[in-house]
């Protein structure tokens, strides 16, 4: 259950730890390219993931990426990855990376363990936290981390002028 201790925020502390395993997890399930031998698309060392996934690294525009595809989303969109990322209720089917993701178990299990009350309330609080955030991955109705091409309308690559290859980054409107 969720603790009565609080941060400096006023945020329960089990959720600001749920937080932080989010960053943590959104880095270490980051998707790898094609080729096993090519290695992760994601920039930042293993020795130095777990200082680096942190609330910061996800309000920032420079992404930590050799290469990305991103797309500002409309509001529809950020709450469609909102909920793929925080379900009010259990999903039916976990997609890829969810069932290795810590923090998505862990949310699993305090939105079973609260009353509907409660449950309105803990979702409203990780809500204003994720809508802090200037980017999330764009996911997929069965995936955490997008990796195919896009090209259409309204997505752009990283580094500019390089055809489509990366994880999909969606950009809080």
């Amino acid at each position: 259950l969720i603790t009565q201790d609080r941060d400096d925020e006023g945020t329960p502390t089990k959720i600001r730890l749920l937080l932080e395993q989010f960053f943590y997890d959104m880095v270490e399930e980051s998707p790898n390219k094609k080729a096993a031998l090519d290695g992760p698309w994601i920039n930042i060392p293993i020795e130095l993931r777990t200082q680096e996934a942190t609330e910061e690294l996800f309000q920032s525009f420079g992404l930590p990426f050799f290469a990305a595809q991103y797309t500002f989303c409309t509001s529809e969109q950020w709450e469609m990855h909102f909920t793929r990322l925080f379900p009010s209720d259990p999903p039916v089917t976990l997609g890829q990376n969810f069932r290795k993701a810590t923090y998505f178990r862990q949310w699993l299990d305090i939105i079973a363990s609260v009353g509907a009350q409660s449950h309105v309330k803990l979702r409203a609080t990780v809500r204003a936290k994720f809508d802090s955030l200037t980017w999330v991955p764009y996911t997929g109705s069965d995936r955490m981390w997008c990796t195919r091409p896009m090209k259409g309308r309204g997505w752009f690559n990283l580094p500019r002028g390089d055809s489509p290859s990366g994880p999909q980054i969606a950009f809080n409107p």
